[in-house]
């Protein structure tokens, strides 16, 4: 079942990340991870579609999201983000917690948890809520 040219078994995966040098390097370890990313600054860049939204997997750097911590996950579904969500942080913030299908990681642990996360959650239809071991 393909949904307009997206694989319905394997989602895209978008990389919003503003700082260049994290985003080359989480890239290349996705890109390592047989993870083909679609690289961005701009995670509201019109070019991401409608259907692409609804259906990737969107690892974003917190200085991104317009928002308060705990409206993380509300803003980013406002903004027609409808697959799994991947907040890199630098600090853990208090009173946001991980719910299925949104995962906050450290930005110290980015570049080994964030293509583990991504591996397991692609096999398993993001049914999973701990980083990785």
């Amino acid at each position: 079942m393909v949904m307009d040219g997206l694989s319905a078994t394997r989602r895209p995966l978008v990389l919003a990340i503003a700082e260049g040098a994290l985003r080359g390097v989480l890239a290349a370890h996705l890109t390592l991870h047989d993870h083909m990313p679609i690289i961005c600054t701009d995670h509201l860049d019109p070019a991401l579609g409608p259907a692409l939204r609804a259906a990737a997997i969107l690892v974003i750097e917190e200085t991104l999201i317009a928002a308060a911590p705990e409206q993380w996950a509300e803003t980013l579904r406002d903004q027609c983000w409808g697959g799994a969500l991947i907040v890199i942080v630098h600090f853990m913030p208090d009173g946001v917690r991980e719910t299925e299908g949104i995962a906050l990681v450290d930005r110290a642990m980015a570049v080994s948890a964030v293509p583990e996360l991504v591996a397991k959650w692609q096999a398993s239809g993001t049914r999973l809520l701990n980083l990785p071991d």
